[in-house]
């Protein structure tokens, strides 16, 4: 039975739109809530990370929130935070896009569990509607396996909207619900194995070999800086894009850091050799998911793949003393070192919800001729010929 659409009267929800220039202290109570609670947690779209990146690396001018509230108890159910844009690849028509900084690793919504209906029913009704200003919403780094998703794309239908979702690439991660009493290494190929043990060896000769997970604020922004330090000495600190070699960065990251960890979402976890430090990784926690979001390592012990054998201990210190945890995200590309050590795969792409008849059609058109370029570029750079070396 096809879907229909609710009378405007009976819609449980209200929508509203506005500016995040000042949030009073019970929404952001309220949107940290929602993060929590959500159907698929996003730890980028949650108010301790978002809030520092409109504080230090963007000024929010043509930043939106979209929100759907309760009409009766005021509880946040949905949320978007976008800016807006006149044309895009994607959609050459005034729309909203994700708002996100270079350190914003996945897009999204956020839905409260087991309110996706009646939001995504009030939502789909204020873009139809109630607004004329917007053709669509641009989402480009997403989880397109997320139930929200699909969900959304089924109900746009009888709203005569599309949710197009685009795949772009599979990002490694670990399922830890599908492990039993093997560890990550024993899923290795024996050649991995082998390379293990030799790396192991080789750091092992520098001291003994230590991993924690840091959890308790004072250790944990401790480690923290540990990490801040060594990816400032490393090539990052070099190219000038580590987060203290530009002020603003440095803000950003500090800031974020003590939002989380006083909420308990900050896991700093670090390899060490003896006394030293071998790699250090920053992970945020929101609900069951942990996402890696960054990790720097000593250069000193680089011939043992410090980096390599941290995410291998990390997998099983979550396993052993995070069990509500069943999912970590590398928030990495493809083409990541993590691929060959992470068994599961997350398949990210773009999601475009177009609103319009005529936005349906041109995101189709530029979906398109989107592919035709890359069927175009793949067969140039198929027949082309490799040069042949000259024989003197």
């Amino acid at each position: 039975m096809p879907n229909t659409v609710p009378p405007k009267n009976r819609l449980q929800i209200k929508v509203r739109q506005f500016r995040p220039r000042e949030l009073h202290r019970v929404f952001l109570t309220r949107w940290a809530d929602l993060a929590e609670e959500a159907c698929c947690p996003n730890v980028f779209q949650h108010p301790a990370f978002i809030l520092p990146v409109l504080h230090s690396l963007s000024s929010g001018a043509d930043c939106w929130l979209l929100t759907g509230e309760d009409r009766e108890t005021g509880q946040l159910c949905g949320l978007g935070l976008f800016e807006q844009t006149r044309a895009s690849k994607a959609l050459p028509l005034p729309h909203l896009v994700a708002m996100r900084s270079h350190h914003s690793y996945r897009d999204g919504l956020l839905v409260r569990k087991g309110a996706e209906d009646d939001f995504f029913d009030a939502l789909l009704d204020f873009l139809t509607i109630q607004q004329e200003d917007w053709f669509g919403i641009e989402l480009g780094r997403m989880n397109l396996d997320q139930p929200w998703a699909l969900k959304l794309r089924e109900q746009a239908v009888p709203y005569g909207c599309s949710f197009r979702l685009t795949p772009k690439f599979e990002s490694p991660a670990v399922d830890l619900s599908a492990f039993g009493d093997e560890t990550l290494t024993d899923r290795c190929s024996s050649s991995r194995r082998k390379s293990i043990r030799k790396n192991r060896n080789r750091l092992a000769k520098q001291g003994e070999i230590g991993f924690q997970l840091h959890t308790e604020p004072q250790a944990a922004l401790a480690a923290a800086e540990r990490f801040l330090e060594l990816e400032h000495a490393s090539w990052k600190g070099e190219r000038g894009t580590s987060l203290l070699s530009d002020p603003h960065e440095t803000i950003f990251a500090r800031e974020m850091l003590t939002s989380f960890v006083t909420r308990g979402n900050l896991v700093v976890s670090e390899l060490t050799a003896g006394e030293q430090t071998a790699a250090v990784a920053i992970n945020l926690k929101m609900g069951d998911w942990l996402y890696a979001f960054k990790i720097g390592w000593n250069d000193e012990f680089a011939s043992a793949s410090p980096g390599m054998l941290h995410e291998l201990e990390l997998v099983e210190a979550v396993r052993r003393e995070m069990p509500e945890i069943r999912w970590i995200d590398s928030c990495a590309h493809a083409d990541s070192y993590l691929s060959g050590i992470w068994p599961d795969r997350l398949v990210m792409g773009e999601g475009l919800l177009s609103v319009t008849t005529l936005a349906r059609g041109t995101g189709k058109l530029m979906a398109n001729v989107r592919k035709l370029k890359h069927w175009a570029a793949e067969r140039i750079r198929q027949e082309t010929p490799e040069e042949v070396p000259a024989v003197n």
